[in-house]
Parts: C-alpha cells; structure tokens; sequence
C-alpha cells in the first residue's frame, strides 16, 4: 500500500518500537520467573531498581541457566513452573531495566585480555569465509549436455549454462 493511502496512526507507528516482534512465549516465561523471585522467593517485585545490583552476579545467574540448559533440563529445580529460558529472560531484561534505572553496578573485569578484539577478528574472518563461500558458488556454473535435434532432424550434443 503506498504511504499515501496509509492510515496516519499505521504511519505514526512504524516510527515506534516493534512490540510485536518479541513472541509472547518469552514475555510468559520471563514473567513466570519474575513471579517466583517477587512473590514465592520473597524479593518483591522491581527489587533491582530500590538496591543496586552487581551485573557479574546476574550474568552469572544466566551461565548456571545456560549450563542446566545444555545439561538436558528444562525446568529449574528450586522452581517447576520456571524454565530456565524463562529464568535467562528475566534476568537479562532486570539487567537491562536496572541499567536503565541507573542500578546497574557493572563489576566487569577491568582488564580481560584480548577476548573482546579476538571475538571481533573472529567474527570478521567468519563473515569473509561466508562471503568467499558465495562468491566461489556463484563462480561455479553448472553445465548440462542437451541433445538438440537440428533443422535437418540431425542430434548434436550441445552445452548450455543453467
């Protein structure tokens, strides 16, 4: 539809952030974590954003989640109603919310090597390799034998290019 015959508020919302990008899934499952740290554990919600938080301690949290994830189990132990994808959404989306509130203390390493540059490198030559991988398929060309009958009715074995 061109822009012209757009509704104004259809207009005025692509400027907005896609809401409905985000699946719904994710939202459920981060708000049942969020339930059990406010109401079952006790922490009340929006906790985060009364007392400053420490971002290894979070990104920790999500690591734990990660490897119990990796380790077969779906649900947390101390909390079957929770996933723990559910756990690693709510616990990113508290960093970024306390990041935003200004609670966020960031105890990052100071200094840790070169791991920031070595993953930039590496993603770099991962994306040359990709791109070499398309230009060599594009290269290639494949060649097929047709049999072309003549004007005549004579076969001739001919090469084209598909």
């Amino acid at each position: 539809m061109p822009r012209a015959e757009m509704n104004p508020k259809d207009l005025a919302a692509k400027t907005r952030v896609p809401m409905h990008l985000l699946p719904s899934a994710g939202a459920v499952h981060g708000a049942m974590a969020c339930r059990d740290g406010a109401v079952v554990k006790g922490y009340g919600p929006y906790n985060w954003r009364d007392k400053p938080i420490s971002l290894m301690e979070y990104i920790g949290a999500m690591e734990r989640h990660i490897a119990w994830l990796k380790a077969g189990s779906w649900y947390n132990v101390d909390a079957p109603m929770v996933t723990h994808l559910g756990s690693i959404n709510a616990t990113s989306s508290i960093i970024l919310d306390a990041h935003e509130c200004g609670t966020l203390i960031d105890d990052r390493p100071k200094v840790e090597g070169h791991t920031n540059d070595t993953l930039i490198a590496y993603a770099a030559s991962m994306k040359q390799e990709a791109v070499r991988k398309r230009v060599r398929k594009k290269a290639r060309r494949s060649y097929r034998s047709t049999t072309v009958i003549g004007p005549d009715g004579d076969k001739t074995g001919a090469v084209s290019h598909v």
